[in-house]
């Protein structure tokens, strides 16, 4: 039955309760079977956290070991548990199972002081003392000479009532691996054991828990005489079912789901490899390992390409260098090429190699090659006193001898 734990959760029951003409049943009870400091618990095992008692409520808790939501309020009064109310059920929101979009991978966090508080809590899943673990689940085999409770063998009906005070509900068996895990225990135990399977008309075969029946164990010829046979019960010693009369006192197997709690982790200053689930919705994160890992992988790969490259362009500066040094010593050859050239040619001018003569002036009498020979421009009709004349003389080699021409006689 529901358990109230929170004044937002008391205040949407009141918002749906006060529209109906009579009170509610809820999960609260009184009991004293483990002699605990708070008496009242919750029927899901959870601790009484918020209270919404009414006026002098409880009392007479010798008699009145229940509650209720009264009519049209949302304050509480414990009520005698035979008492014919409504009530009100809850149970968790199922969640459809989706292929993950992650995979679990190793994740190295290194731990330090550094640290928030709150990533050294991590979760664990827990049972209590004396109950047995198993998957999601803890489970209790209550015996005459059982040391968990002070308690005796009991009808069906009787054997619930008690798992439902713990928190719990009689065991379903819904998977080969848990009927294996359960038999494991109660081949220990000289007794039979009533589970949480049973027959009604509108039903047929269910767990009390609510859940459809999967995997069964029969024993040979079972289930027979179901008009009067209507519960179910582990055989002796073995791992198989017989429906049986739900009267019969039998012991009996409890099963609730583990508490999830908050485990302190120690502080070190080592990284400790943890293995963790890593979803693309917290993708995310980013973990800080993986952004050191994988800056080491890029290291590894890129830093010897940027030596290759810095070793690459300082090859090829030396080579830019060498080439600019030839050039300009080969320009400074050629500048000195040149400068001789000149040097030989105005030493060629300066000895007489060719030389213009005014004809005003004689020739000196050294011997040159022609270099130009030209006749007085007399065709204008200038004359010869006044036209100017320009002429070039012809300096014989020393192996000749010179010969003046006729006109110039």
């Amino acid at each position: 039955m529901i358990s109230l734990t929170t004044h937002k959760e008391s205040n949407f029951v009141y918002n749906h309760t006060k529209n109906f003409a009579y009170g509610f049943w809820i999960g609260l009870r009184y009991t004293n079977i483990n002699k605990t400091s708070s008496p009242w618990t919750w029927s899901s095992g959870e601790k009484l956290r918020i209270t919404k008692w009414n006026k002098g409520e409880p009392n007479n808790i010798h008699v009145e070991h229940c509650t209720e939501i009264l009519k049209k309020v949302k304050v509480w009064n414990n009520q005698a548990c035979h008492t014919r109310l409504a009530w009100i059920c809850e149970k968790p929101m199922s969640v459809k199972r989706q292929a993950p979009l992650v995979t679990e991978v190793p994740v190295t966090i290194a731990a330090g002081k550094s640290a928030q508080e709150n990533n050294n809590k991590a979760k664990v899943q827990t049972c209590p003392r004396k109950w047995k673990g198993f998957g999601n689940s803890c489970y209790l085999f209550v015996t005459p000479s059982s040391t968990n409770f002070d308690a005796d063998k009991s009808s069906w009906s009787k054997a619930r009532k008690y798992c439902m005070e713990m928190g719990s509900d009689l065991v379903s068996l819904t998977t080969d691996e848990e009927i294996n895990f359960v038999y494991s225990h109660s081949r220990n135990f000289a007794h039979e054991f009533w589970i949480g399977l049973r027959y009604t008309k509108a039903t047929n075969w269910t767990w009390s828990n609510g859940e459809k029946l999967g995997v069964t164990k029969w024993n040979k010829g079972e289930p027979n005489d179901i008009t009067r046979e209507r519960c179910v019960q582990i055989l002796k010693k073995l791992k198989f079912w017989n429906n049986k009369e739900c009267h019969v006192l039998l012991a009996w197997i409890c099963e609730k789901k583990k508490v999830i709690e908050r485990q302190e982790q120690p502080v070190t200053d080592d990284p400790v490899a943890i293995t963790t689930r890593k979803s693309t919705q917290e993708n995310m994160s980013k973990d800080t390992n993986s952004s050191s890992m994988s800056v080491s992988m890029a290291l590894y790969i890129f830093l010897p390409m940027i030596l290759l490259a810095l070793i690459i362009v300082i090859i090829l500066l030396i080579r830019k260098n060498n080439i600019a040094a030839k050039k300009t010593s080969s320009g400074e050859e050629n500048d000195g090429k040149t400068v001789n050239q000149e040097n030989n040619d105005q030493a060629k001018t300066e000895s007489g190699v060719y030389t213009e003569l005014d004809d005003n002036r004689k020739p000196d009498n050294t011997y040159m090659p022609l270099v130009h020979y030209e006749n007085p421009d007399v065709s204008s009709g200038a004359s010869c006193a006044t036209a100017p004349r320009r002429s070039s003389y012809v300096i014989p080699p020393p192996s000749h001898e010179y010969e003046m021409p006729d006109n110039k006689r």
